[in-house]
């Protein structure tokens, strides 16, 4: 898990409304969330994204204090979050966190080894890829 400031952005990985972006779920992840996600269909597969609320926030993001509910128990994408996957099972650094760009390599290559660890399917990784990129 990354440590970054997080408390210095106002959340702008919680907004979706700015650059349309979505929580992806891991597929382990999905019983945990159930209450609080949908499932939406890719070319690929289907993927379970968190709901957003009517602003088009995530659900969990606390409007009045700009940060997360839950963070301690946040899903993985989150904690991963800005270093996302791509279809090589490489990484790419998501340019809305203002902190992308002073994430140390070592840090990077220890966020792309969880992301490994997950044993994620290729349909889930070619969908999961439909929705970042």
């Amino acid at each position: 898990m990354l440590k970054l400031d997080c408390k210095s952005c106002g959340g702008r990985c919680c907004t979706f409304n700015e650059k349309n972006f979505n929580v992806i779920l891991i597929p382990k992840e999905k019983r945990k969330f159930k209450k609080f996600s949908k499932t939406i269909k890719t070319r690929y597969d289907k993927l379970d994204i968190l709901k957003g609320d009517k602003k088009g926030n995530c659900i969990f993001f606390d409007e009045k204090k700009k940060r997360c509910k839950i963070y301690r128990n946040r899903p993985f994408e989150c904690r991963m979050f800005p270093v996302l996957m791509d279809l090589k099972k490489e990484f790419v650094l998501a340019r809305i966190c203002p902190q992308s760009n002073n994430i140390p390599d070592k840090s990077i290559k220890s966020s792309l080894e969880e992301w490994k660890k997950q044993k994620l399917s290729s349909e889930w990784i070619k969908s999961y890829s439909t929705i970042h990129y």
